[in-house]
Order: structure tokens, then C-alpha cells, then sequence
């Protein structure tokens, strides 16, 4: 991992916060650089990030283990049209009441599927 964008982070900007549980489920979010200590480390959200890397189990390195990557403002975006698809999605998923006739074919026509 290339990390001299870690030397230009400054107080306030974006990262992504990466956080992985047992080595299986991993996370991913927008974090906000809280301040940087004379010792080079990161605090994003209130973890602090050596290196860029952390965690929080030395016993266990698998058991938690987060780390943060450069957020671009093309990054950021791409991001957030994302989360904003898999909400909409999930929602569709979730309805509490049924689409009616004009809702499904809107749908039908921006995915492509044609009007039935």
C-alpha cells in the first residue's frame, strides 16, 4: 500500500475507514481526520492510525483489525452514488407496501428490462 498520501493529510479531511471482524466481515465508511499527533499518527473518529494501519487486539490481530485509505473527491462521490444505490435496493427489497403499476415500469425502464 503506497501511503505517502498519509503525509498530506491534514485535520478535517476525508479518509476511508476500513474495519475488518475475525478476518470475514469488513466495513467501510467515511471518516473525518480528527488530528495528527507530532508522532505522525492519525486519528480518524477516534482511532488512531499508525502507518495508517491499527489493531486493537494484539492477541488477536483477526478479532479487529482497521485500517484508512486515501478518500479523493472522485473517491467520496463514487462512495456515496454507491451507498445511495445499495439504499434504494434495500428498499426495494423492504417495501411495506406494494409499487403500483407506474412505479414498476419506471423501474422496468431505467433498468433496461423494457414495459410489460
Amino acid at each position: 500500500m503506497n501511503n505517502e498520501w498519509l503525509s498530506n493529510l491534514k485535520v478535517g479531511d476525508k479518509v476511508f475507514l476500513r474495519e475488518t471482524y475475525w478476518g470475514i466481515y469488513s466495513y467501510k465508511e467515511v471518516g473525518y481526520v480528527d488530528h495528527i499527533l507530532s508522532t505522525g499518527e492519525v486519528c480518524v473518529n477516534g482511532i488512531k492510525f499508525k502507518k495508517g494501519k491499527t489493531s486493537f487486539n494484539s492477541d488477536n490481530p483477526l478479532e479487529f483489525y482497521a485500517y484508512i485509505e486515501e478518500c479523493t473527491e472522485q473517491d467520496y462521490v463514487e462512495y456515496m452514488q454507491q451507498r445511495y444505490a445499495e439504499h434504494i435496493e434495500a428498499r426495494l427489497q423492504n417495501l411495506s407496501e406494494p409499487l403500483t403499476y407506474e412505479q414498476a415500469q419506471a423501474i422496468a425502464r431505467i433498468m433496461g428490462w423494457g414495459n410489460q
